[in-house]
């Protein structure tokens, strides 16, 4: 994140300032009622769908609900969400989405540990929406139609580690500096948040295991994280035995999470890994190939062109310029 956005977000705010003389939280700045759920009207302008603030730092948040959806992106530091006592423990560069219905408190955060909460009302997300819909993206599709169910009290959190996708922290800057500032269309602002949850979708595999999903859901989501902690190795069969499943119910669920087929998944998983090394190791091609998982130079060759549009060579001397050629 740019210096200077940083050094904005970090600074001490009236709350904190009072925080840290009085060691409580005034909780009539975000709720009129005596049950703590945090309410949108407290929190953003009339006629507004989504507003941003930073995390009060310098003491343990206390548990709360909320009448909106609550999504935390780590600008730096760490943040520590306790959900039904279980720890959500998040770094710089994660993405925590909660629906409606989550029950959270968050443990103290220090000067440097700096997060941005986005207060969003549904209504905010029917571009988002739409542009997953193309994409056929459903579990983080489902994830935001079940904010829409008046019957799905159900509460349900997605957490994502993408720290290093340069272009989710480009994107994350322009909402943040928008709604700062103030200078942007709220339409731009939903465009921006599409092309983040598009980008977050093409990383799957960044989703943490520690998420709070249905229960086929947290099959896809443990194949994913599998899948990129085993991708050199791994095989259908292997992952079905392990999980108590079937191969068949594997890529049933795959397919319908995600969009994409087991060996999809796989594939790309390790051309992806194939494109980092590329960029940031001076190993041979063949050495990349091998520590991906391929022997057949002429199929990792064809799968890396089908993707990237050129050979590894080409991805290389395009991403960076100084590398082993």
């Amino acid at each position: 994140m740019k210096s200077e956005l940083l050094e904005r977000l970090k600074e001490i705010s009236e709350e904190e300032r009072l925080i840290l003389h009085k060691n409580k939280i005034d909780k009539k700045i975000y709720t009129s009622s005596e049950a703590f759920s945090v309410e949108s009207v407290k929190l953003m302008s009339i006629g507004k769908h989504i507003a941003i603030r930073t995390h009060t730092r310098f003491i343990d948040f206390p548990e709360h609900s909320h009448d909106y959806i609550e999504i935390m992106y780590v600008c730096s530091g760490h943040i520590t969400h306790t959900i039904n006592g279980h720890e959500i423990n998040m770094s710089t560069g994660d993405f925590l989405f909660m629906n409606q219905h989550v029950s959270h408190s968050i443990k103290k955060a220090g000067e440097n540990d700096i997060g941005i909460n986005f207060i969003v009302l549904p209504e905010f997300f029917d571009i988002p929406l739409k542009m997953l819909k193309e994409d056929k993206s459903t579990l983080f599709a489902d994830f935001l139609v079940d904010i829409f169910r008046k019957n799905e009290k159900t509460p349900r959190y997605m957490h994502f580690r993408t720290a290093g996708n340069t272009a989710i922290e480009n994107l994350i800057e322009n909402i943040i500096s928008s709604l700062l500032n103030e200078t942007g269309e709220e339409n731009i602002n939903r465009f921006t948040m599409g092309l983040i949850f598009l980008h977050i979708i093409e990383s799957m595999d960044t989703i943490s295991p520690d998420s709070l999903l249905n229960e086929n859901d947290m099959i896809a989501s443990t194949v994913l994280h599998y899948i990129n902690t085993n991708y050199k190795n791994i095989t259908l069969k292997e992952l079905a035995a392990n999980m108590h499943q079937s191969p068949s119910n594997i890529c049933k669920i795959i397919k319908k999470a995600t969009g994409y087929t087991f060996s999809d998944l796989l594939q790309r998983k390790r051309i992806a890994q194939a494109a980092d090394f590329l960029t940031e190791t001076n190993m041979t091609v063949a050495e990349i190939m091998n520590a991906v998982g391929y022997e057949n130079s002429s199929h990792f060759y064809r799968l890396f062109r089908d993707i990237y549009g050129v050979s590894p060579r080409e991805f290389r001397e395009q991403n960076n310029a100084n590398a082993y050629k």
